[in-house]
């Protein structure tokens, strides 16, 4: 009896840790909007430091995205049904910032252009078309 219920309680810690590896289709609104998104990967590449950042609206139901992209600020629409995302024509202010900088913004813009699902892997958001992962963005509750 002692040996059943301690593995019943290793199963149950087990099962309750969950995997933070593993995609979760995003279901409800509350799971992207009152975020702000702010980007850790792109193109499969490393990215720290950039400003570069995204947040999501839906008030009453006008869906709005807006943020940065390291240098310029950007506003436009989202569509979102279950797990598909599709962004919007975006409009972004004309500052001119180093090439570099640059580079990766229109690099962000193209992702965010290109994206067909979300999904989330723990405090993640994980942007995805149809060539597969585009970006991967960190949450933190405005």
């Amino acid at each position: 009896m002692i040996r059943s219920s301690i593995l019943l309680l290793l199963t149950l810690a087990c099962a309750g840790s969950g995997d933070s590896g593993t995609l979760t289709d995003v279901a409800a609104e509350a799971d992207l909007t009152g975020t702000r998104w702010t980007l850790v990967s792109l193109g499969g590449e490393a990215v720290s430091g950039d400003g570069i950042f995204l947040i999501l609206e839906d008030t009453a139901g006008e869906r709005r995205a807006s943020g940065s992209g390291g240098c310029n600020g950007f506003q436009g629409s989202y569509t979102r049904e279950g797990r598909s995302l599709r962004f919007g024509p975006m409009a972004s202010t004309r500052r001119a910032c180093p090439p570099a900088v640059m580079d990766r913004e229109q690099a962000f813009f193209v992702a965010l252009d290109a994206t067909r699902e979300a999904a989330l892997r723990g405090s993640e958001l994980v942007l995805s078309g149809e060539e597969g992962e585009l970006a991967i963005l960190s949450g933190s509750r405005e």
